[in-house]
């Protein structure tokens, strides 16, 4: 969310339409530009399964995306 730069790829992603995949790992709302896409809000799904760490439930999360 602070980065300038990740917001330039971003968008130029977002303009080329090439597939996005949101994470926050801080349960932060995207950019006003990519509210549209949905994220997958890692902290939630800590608390929906406590016995994932952030790193399990990020490692979850990607091989459920790359798998679908």
């Amino acid at each position: 969310m602070s980065s300038h730069f990740c917001s330039f790829e971003v968008g130029m992603a977002s303009a080329l339409q090439k597939p996005l995949i949101l994470i926050s790992l801080y349960g932060s709302m995207p950019h006003v530009f990519i509210q549209h896409l949905q994220a997958i809000d890692l902290p939630r799904i800590v608390r929906q399964k406590p016995w994932l760490s952030i790193e399990d439930a990020l490692l979850d999360e990607l091989l459920r995306v790359l798998s679908s």
